[in-house]
């Protein structure tokens, strides 16, 4: 199996499958694609907020997950099947599968921040909107690949006196 897995990397598989941030390599296109997918998941579910289903969305993005990995990856034909040895993935996955990847983080913010408050008018109201700023703030900064730049936790962003609270 190891003739396969240098026959691969001539070919250009690479070994692992690249779906985070400065994971193998960090590339200023994978992190805005990061930032670009968060800030378009926070978007979509605050617009349709409370009508969201939250798991309905998690499950359609993991599935979606799913089939992009499978989709970059390389398989070599041996005696149980086409699909016998896992030889890696083609390369150009890393941009999409960090892009699904942060819409997934988007949502699961957005469904463990509504855990942490009580109320759920403020969390709607004022809470989310703050939020959703402070995303928008963040994904606009300018790329540092040498500096880790997590977006913001919800129920951890200052919230403006002109909102009410």
């Amino acid at each position: 199996m190891a003739a396969n897995a240098t026959s691969g990397e001539k070919q250009g598989i690479v070994k692992f499958y690249d779906d985070g941030l400065g994971w193998t390599e960090s590339t200023v296109e994978k992190e805005l694609a990061y930032r670009n997918g968060f800030l378009e998941e926070a978007r979509k579910t605050i617009e349709v907020w409370p009508n969201r289903n939250l798991d309905l969305a998690q499950r359609h993005i993991h599935q979606r997950r799913v089939n992009l990995r499978e989709e970059y990856s390389v398989y070599e034909k041996g005696d149980a099947g086409p699909k016998t040895y896992h030889l890696g993935y083609r390369p150009g996955h890393s941009v999409p599968a960090a892009e699904l990847r942060s819409r997934n983080h988007g949502l699961s913010f957005i469904e463990q921040a509504q855990k942490e408050v009580a109320d759920s008018t403020v969390f709607e109201e004022v809470i989310l909107p703050a939020w959703l700023k402070a995303v928008e703030q963040w994904a606009g900064k300018q790329v540092c690949l040498n500096v880790v730049s997590p977006p913001p936790w919800p129920t951890e962003v200052k919230v403006e006196e002109s909102n009410g609270v």
